[in-house]
């Protein structure tokens, strides 16, 4: 198997470990949240030809991926800039009052699909499965408001 290099400066910021007995069959069947942040500007061109710069200092979870799966997708793979564009298109409401959830969502989910293909081409079933998940189990986290 082939490595390829991820080349992107990130930070892990915290990680929320199971206590309980019920937190640790939670978090194997669904997820163990990690917090990243990134260390540089990242830059994107979508679709459309729209140019996106995702600043230094962005708080991100990834790509979240139940554990009991890890063993067969890395959250950590060489397509990790894909995952980033993705958590900032959601959690930045990107073009929603424009094209409504569903079409933003779509959008979100679409350009992560592209550019983890762009990224790493011989990984097409694996990010299609990636997108798979998303466009089944993002829409309770693209509709959640957080408020601070």
């Amino acid at each position: 198997m082939k490595r390829k290099e991820i080349n992107i400066d990130l930070r892990l910021l915290a990680e929320l470990q199971p206590e309980t007995f019920f937190e640790h069959l939670k978090y194997f069947f669904f997820e163990l949240k990690t917090e990243w942040e990134t260390l540089q500007d990242l830059e994107y061109t979508l679709a459309d030809g729209t140019k996106i710069v995702i600043e230094k200092g962005f708080k991100c979870d990834l790509c979240s991926i139940p554990p009991f799966l890890q063993s067969f997708i890395s959250s950590h793979s060489s397509t990790v800039k894909a995952y980033i564009l993705h958590d900032w298109m959601y959690k930045n409401d990107y073009l929603m009052d424009e094209l409504g959830v569903y079409k933003a969502r779509l959008l979100a989910d679409n350009e992560m699909l592209r550019h983890a293909n762009m990224i790493d081409p011989d990984k097409k079933r694996t990010n299609k499965l990636l997108y798979r998940g998303v466009r089944t189990f993002g829409e309770g986290v693209y509709e959640r408001k957080e408020y601070d």
